[in-house]
């Protein structure tokens, strides 16, 4: 089917289906999050939640440090998400919040997304980034080349949280420089 559809032409079956698609907007983009979207974030991520994939996050605390969270969206539609929560103090950024919807994953999404966070420290000048995972140790540690790292390896605002959580996650670390 061929449509004229907000200014460019388009043949489609579905947003990822087979055809020939001819867009003159994005089709793939990632985006900073805007507070409308805190419930995509926050529904999106529920499952991984409730599985202990991803640390719970209230919607103040997103809506608090929505400058730190970003949207995958693939012809305007959420499939993913990220945060990086920098402490510049230490040159050091927190990869969080990564998710990928189970029906978009082994596409290289989440690979994206950990580049776009890595981008993002370089450019506010961070020397390092480090991440905490309760499931994705060996995820991270071959489609990214994050290293296992240690509690000292936190900003101490960062370890104090790490601590009260009690989640017994595993942390990694890379260099950005």
């Amino acid at each position: 089917m061929v449509a004229w559809q907000r200014g460019f032409w388009r043949k489609f079956f579905s947003n990822e289906g087979i055809g020939t698609l001819i867009y003159a907007n994005k089709y793939q983009q990632i985006r900073p999050a805007k507070k409308r979207d805190i419930s995509i974030l926050l529904q999106m991520t529920r499952g991984s939640v409730a599985n202990d994939e991803l640390m719970k996050r209230t919607r103040a605390a997103i809506e608090k440090n929505i400058g730190d969270y970003f949207i995958f969206e693939i012809d305007h539609h959420p499939i993913g998400c990220v945060a990086l929560h920098a402490y510049p103090a230490q040159q050091k950024g927190e990869l969080a919040f990564l998710y990928v919807n189970p029906s978009h994953e082994n596409q290289g999404i989440g690979v994206k997304l950990i580049q776009f966070v890595e981008d993002q420290a370089l450019a506010a000048g961070l020397n390092s980034l480090y991440l905490l995972s309760t499931q994705a140790f060996a995820y991270f540690h071959t489609k990214a080349a994050y290293q296992e790292g240690r509690p000292e390896d936190l900003p101490e605002e960062r370890l104090k949280k790490y601590i009260k959580t009690g989640r017994n996650s595993r942390i990694l670390t890379k260099s950005l420089r």
